[in-house]
């Protein structure tokens, strides 16, 4: 989210705001828009306000002000500007019709528009309100092409960006690759990461999770390694087309490449966004006794994570309260793990924050008290963001599949087949007279999953392979 405080940031693609508040923030309490003005200059002032307090309702307001930018300037932003030309003082009516000409000529077409800032000032309480203004600097240019990161021109108009790397390859007698063909995967896996780098830099605000603090014109350096990775293991498509455009000869029977990479933009933006909403919005279920339950569950929820009794993501917590003297303090501590039992991450309270005198019911107003405690919250949604960063950098969550006996002609080459599959990591195979049994690591989906195996697995066949059956989405059964 943006933070609290005043900065300056890239805006978000004006064509995409209008779904940023749905995107990030899910079913979080409604904000609404208090007003829009021009100041002397053309700059474009929104002020918005959120129910409650602290930094979820900060960023509700903030993603409902950028909302109502993006439908003012699709709006009636022209014929305002018009009825305060009179008042402009340092630049012309002229300059400042045609620059908001240019936003909604952008918008319009469908054209992101990049390079546009952001002010954001300090949150204020207004009632039971947390208010914010932001404003939208006049003067920047909305372009169709623009040099982002090095040599990366990125043209939203195009399906394609290109970009020139660098890959390094030594011989891999293991694997039977020569210097060349390391280099090559190398180089084109740089390009990929590149690419990554220039779309989470515009987009990474819509996707990700409301509870993490990021601001537009920073991107978290692990964050985009983490996906680069994943999309290089299931990089069939992304990119289209390279040649070479140059070859060094390094010691020990190395070689440096250079390589233009010719990368699809719309495959590589649905991929990265798949694996953000993996890290920012998974699907979890909660294991923990009653009431910690129930609390997690709505605080789970207000982050913009689903909870479900189907997910295989595990949220284990357990809450004990200790009692001296008269005082009780609550000893919290929550995991996060896979069905497997792969922990991913773990998160203890600070019992010391507070303690309340003991009574009937102190279990659930220490809960309220510390899961409603900023520092507490903040603290607990990054443990669980790098947990399940943690759980994607691994290649996902693991999958099990079964598959009788009987409809296999060959079990010696399964592991193989397995591994070929994109994003497939970690096989294991196993099993018994009767069933077949593999684990793996994946990043998809369980359905999209068994689709993959119904197209990989009819070589091995003895007999065609019946309807896939799923349980608890992670267990695949051809039965």
């Amino acid at each position: 989210m943006i933070k609290a405080r005043n900065y300056t940031a890239k805006l978000p693609a004006v064509a995409m705001l209008s779904g940023l508040v749905a995107l990030a923030f899910g079913a979080a309490p409604a904000a609404h828009a208090s007003s829009i003005s021009f100041n002397s200059n053309a700059d474009i002032t929104v002020q918005a306000c959120a129910y409650g307090r602290g930094a979820a309702a900060i960023a509700q307001a903030e993603a409902q002000a950028a909302a109502e930018l993006a439908a003012f300037v699709k709006g009636p932003a022209l014929l305002q500007l018009n009825e305060v030309a009179d008042s402009l003082t340092t630049t012309s009516a002229a300059e400042a019709t045609q620059w908001v000409q240019s936003l909604q000529e952008a918008s319009q077409s469908g054209i992101t528009v990049a390079n546009l800032f952001v002010q954001s000032g300090q949150p204020w309480l207004q009632g039971s309100d947390t208010c914010v203004s932001m404003t939208l600097v006049r003067g920047t240019d909305v372009g169709g092409a623009d040099a982002l990161d090095g040599d990366i021109v990125w043209d939203d108009a195009s399906r394609e960006v290109a970009v020139v790397v660098n890959g390094e390859g030594w011989p891999n007698k293991a694997k039977g690759l020569s210097a060349q063909q390391v280099a090559e995967v190398d180089g084109l896996r740089r390009a990929v990461s590149q690419v990554v780098g220039v779309w989470l830099q515009q987009n990474y605000s819509q996707y990700s999770n409301s509870s993490i603090e990021q601001t537009n014109d920073e991107v978290n350096e692990s964050l985009k390694d983490v996906v680069a990775q994943q999309l290089h293991t299931r990089s069939n498509g992304l990119v289209k087309r390279w040649q070479l455009l140059d070859t060094q000869m390094l010691s020990d029977g190395g070689v440096k490449l250079t390589l233009e990479a010719v990368v699809e933009k719309q495959e590589l933006a649905q991929a990265a966004q798949d694996i953000l909403t993996a890290i920012g919005s998974p699907r979890v279920r909660v294991m923990a006794p009653q009431p910690l339950a129930d609390h997690l569950r709505l605080w789970l929820n207000q982050q913009g994570i689903e909870v479900s009794e189907n997910a295989s993501l595990l949220v284990n917590a357990n809450a004990d309260v200790r009692v001296s003297g008269n005082s009780a303090r609550l000893h919290l501590g929550v995991q996060v793990e896979d069905a497997a039992g792969n922990l991913y991450g773990q998160w203890n309270n600070n019992p010391a924050l507070l303690a309340l005198p003991n009574k009937t019911g102190i279990h659930r107003d220490l809960l309220d008290v510390h899961l409603s405690h900023e520092q507490q919250r903040a603290a607990l949604a990054n443990a669980l963001y790098e947990a399940f960063t943690q759980m994607v950098a691994q290649g996902g969550l693991i999958h099990e599949i079964a598959i009788a006996r009987r409809y296999l002609s060959s079990t010696a080459e399964l592991p193989g087949v397995l591994q070929t599959i994109g994003g497939v990591r970690d096989v294991q195979v196993g099993g018994n007279e009767q069933l077949v049994t593999a684990q793996l690591r994946y990043n998809g989906s369980a359905a999209e999953l068994a689709s993959v195996l119904s197209q990989v697995l009819p070589p091995l066949l003895a007999a065609p392979l019946p309807q896939a059956r799923i349980d608890n989405a992670y267990k695949i059964k051809f039965l």
